[in-house]
């Protein structure tokens, strides 16, 4: 919490004043009732005024009074002293980066723009921790703990941005930005299979990833190319649908129970674009004329 300067009316009763995240997307003024156990406080929410240094306090009854448990008052003011916003550490979130780092830090990646988020423990007691393991030499990491803020490892927490998801979001991020060689420098910040996965989702529409690059990304792990006749394993049969208010069109579209989806999905969409089988129709990969006249040979026997 960070302490309000009292009015002359606050000083002439001596009641320390604090503003605490109301949860309702701003604060409260509260002044604190009693310390509690794991760095917890009671608080009172001060809603209302004085009217001048002399009249007694006027409530406003809508909120005048509420008490509830308020969180760790040193550790807030330490992260906001850092840059981190007072939003995101109320609400739970993935803590952002505020400085511009250089090198691999600055990938354009969510995992390395957030590297740390904070929960509350089982005694109530805020803490903060790594959003993945890897994340422990991150220099906003360093800094916290030169700050004195303890950084605890991860341990499975489900904040939203944490773990496997955001490791799902460094793949997908530096897969969509074409940034293969840096991908391929932090690879051990995503798991292998939501990289191939990470390949398929890019070619599926149109970007920054290009069918070369996704080539020395499937290289890298050694997933195999698969050929023309083994596409049909993991391709639906191509037909006509709505992607649109009164539109049509031929889109992609895969089985989704094959049990190398991922990477069979990836090389589809290499092979397909190379060869000229998809194209891209308002962004999105379709099947082209060509495409469609291939699957029809393919089908009859005749390719």
């Amino acid at each position: 919490m960070r302490q309000v300067t009292p009015s002359a009316a606050d000083r002439l009763r001596s009641t320390p004043v604090f503003d605490t995240p109301s949860g309702l997307g701003g604060t409260f003024t509260v002044a604190i009732l009693e310390e509690r156990e794991g760095g917890r406080v009671l608080v009172s929410v001060c809603y209302g005024c004085f009217r001048d240094a002399h009249s007694p306090w006027e409530s406003w009854r809508d909120w005048d009074g509420a008490q509830f448990e308020a969180d760790n008052a040193r550790l807030i003011e330490q992260l906001e002293a850092l840059g981190v916003s007072r939003y995101s550490i109320a609400q739970g979130h993935c803590l952002g980066d505020p400085e511009q780092r250089s090198g691999l830090w600055e990938l354009p990646s969510r995992q390395f723009q957030f590297p740390v988020a904070t929960a509350l423990d089982d005694t109530g007691r805020r803490y903060v921790f790594l959003a993945d393991q890897p994340l422990r030499n991150h220099p906003f990491v360093q800094s916290l703990e030169a700050a004195g803020i303890e950084v605890h490892d991860y341990a499975g927490e489900r904040t939203f941005g944490t773990g496997e998801n955001g490791r799902w979001h460094h793949a997908v991020d530096l897969i969509n930005a074409g940034e293969v060689e840096g991908l391929i420098a932090t690879r051990e910040f995503a798991d292998d299979g939501q990289i191939s996965e990470a390949v398929g989702f890019a070619l599926g529409h149109k970007g920054k990833l290009t069918t070369a690059k996704a080539r020395k990304v499937m290289a890298l792990f050694n997933w195999p190319e698969i050929s023309p006749a083994m596409m049909r394993e993991f391709l639906d049969t191509p037909s006509e649908r709505c992607t649109g208010e009164n539109k049509t069109g031929w889109p992609v579209r895969f089985k989704t129970d094959h049990a190398n989806l991922s990477h069979g999905r990836a090389w589809c969409y290499i092979v397909g674009l190379e060869r000229g089988w998809f194209t891209y129709v308002s962004g999105f990969a379709q099947w082209s004329a060509a495409g469609k006249a291939w699957w029809a040979g393919e089908s009859a026997g005749l390719l």
